[in-house]
């Protein structure tokens, strides 16, 4: 009998599918989908293969694949040949993407001309195995720079530490948050410190001032424009004035610029009248007054304002005379009066006249008749006088004469004579009054005649001595007939 021997059989292993492309999962771990059957196998043996696969390293790269089989069943028959196997670069284990939770921004950020957004907290980070793998960095950025309210913010993230490599950025987060305008201040406004009153509240400006605060990139795209205006339109020193700003450019928009306030002056304006009428003429009255027809019209009232004028006129002097100066004084009323400079007096005329004041008899005492004296002097006395006006010192001396000494009816004359302050007075008219002289009896002492006669047939009686008498006025030419 001979012996022999008998080999096991070789056989492999083909047709092993397995997942040997995966994302990062901290293991060498390959899924096997497939095991994969024997090929060589005798017809009708029980034989089965189990097989297992591993990366040749847990991180992220293009990995060996170990293979390893085991046979179950009448396996002592068959040697595997390739019962531990390698595919070289046959496998890859690709970055897992993680996800952050928690990352707070700011809410809201004041115009910088940027989209840049603040971080505040960078949140958690989350996925397989983070051990070794930190959030590095947390950006966030605007998608618009300009002002606005929710609007979309994208954040970023980079991670970093010794295991990063596994591991995808994770995803931008979208967020919102607003943009509110930058104030801004304006440095250097200058206004005009002063103005005389028009009723309006406008006001120069003389320089508009320098807008300070814009940022970098806006500074070609931003400017401004000024108005400003008192509070009130009437007459003050140191009145408030509201400067109002107004900011113009494609950025003004990201923009607020806030009011200021100055001070300045209006003041009161010169008014000044036409056609004032003053009379130039008038008799002597104790006064300067000078009457003014009408006051005129003032010149420089802005519309609707109520101001009148009124003007009082007074002589240079109060004697009478002419080639007088008037002047004239203006005042205003009304209810905006405060807001105006009256008129400047004025001299109206140097050709003024005062005319002196005829005096008139108020009361007089006149004897009209009287006994024949030899003159034309007639008894006449001044009582009163008129119109003699205060503080003057005026008198009137009264002087009346008969036409004619002799006796019989005739025209008595009145002359006045005026002493004191005549210089503004002209004395009263001369006075014509009827008056009669009567003959003035006279008695005759001394006459004598004869005792006896003879009779001659007649009455008559021879006179011896006419007589004379005392009574007769001397100078007259009178001498005594007597008759018996």
């Amino acid at each position: 009998m001979e012996y022999a021997d008998i080999f096991q059989k070789p056989v492999s292993v083909v047709g092993v599918v397995a997942n040997d492309v995966r994302p990062f999962n901290d293991t060498t771990d390959v899924e096997v989908v497939y095991g994969g059957y024997i090929a060589g196998l005798v017809e009708g043996e029980n034989v089965s293969v189990v097989a297992t696969a591993m990366f040749d390293d847990k991180n992220v790269g293009i990995r060996n694949v170990f293979y390893h089989f085991d046979f179950i069943g009448d396996t002592a028959n068959y040697m595997i040949t390739n019962i531990d196997s390698v595919d070289n670069a046959g496998g890859e284990i690709t970055p897992v993407k993680p996800y952050v939770v928690g990352t707070v921004i700011d809410t809201t950020k004041v115009y910088d001309g940027t989209r840049n957004a603040w971080v505040r907290n960078a949140g958690t980070l989350y996925g397989f195995s983070m051990d070794g793998v930190f959030l590095s960095a947390t950006t966030a950025t605007y998608s618009d720079e300009n002002v606005a309210t929710a609007i979309p913010v994208y954040v970023t993230y980079s991670i970093t530490g010794p295991n990063a490599y596994n591991f995808e950025t994770p995803d931008v987060a979208t967020l919102q948050a607003n943009i509110t305008p930058k104030r801004l201040s304006v440095a250097g406004t200058n206004v005009s410190p002063s103005k005389g009153y028009d009723k309006l509240d406008t006001i120069s400006i003389i320089y508009p001032g320098d807008l300070v605060g814009v940022c970098t990139p806006d500074s070609n795209k931003v400017g401004f424009s000024v108005h400003a205006h008192y509070d009130d339109v009437n007459v003050g020193v140191a009145k408030s004035v509201s400067v109002h700003y107004s900011l113009t450019g494609s950025k003004s928009g990201n923009y607020t610029v806030a009011d200021t306030f100055l001070t300045a002056d209006i003041t009161r304006r010169q008014l000044y009248v036409a056609g004032t009428v003053v009379d130039t003429t008038k008799q002597y009255d104790g006064s300067d007054y000078a009457n003014v027809q009408t006051s005129g019209q003032l010149v420089g009232v802005a519309a609707d304002d109520e101001v009148f004028v009124d003007a009082v006129a007074a002589y240079g002097s109060v004697t009478a005379g002419d080639s007088k100066i008037i002047n004239v004084v203006y005042s205003i009323i009304g209810d905006d009066a405060t807001n105006y400079i009256k008129p400047q007096d004025s001299v109206i005329t140097v050709n003024g006249s005062i005319k002196k004041r005829q005096l008139y008899i108020s009361d007089m005492t006149l004897d009209t008749t009287k006994v024949y004296d030899g003159n034309t002097i007639a008894n006449v006395s001044v009582n009163g006088v008129v119109p003699v006006f205060n503080g003057d010192n005026v008198s009137v001396t009264a002087y009346a004469n008969y036409a004619d000494k002799n006796v019989g009816n005739g025209i008595i004359t009145v002359h006045y004579i005026l002493s004191g302050d005549t210089v503004n007075y002209i004395e009263p008219d001369s006075l014509l009054a009827n008056g009669s002289i009567t003959c003035k009896p006279v008695t005759v002492v001394g006459a004598r005649v004869d005792s006896t006669k003879v009779y001659d047939g007649t009455s008559n009686i021879n006179i011896i001595d006419n007589g004379t008498s005392s009574d007769f006025i001397a100078g007259d030419n009178v001498m005594v007939a007597t008759n018996a």
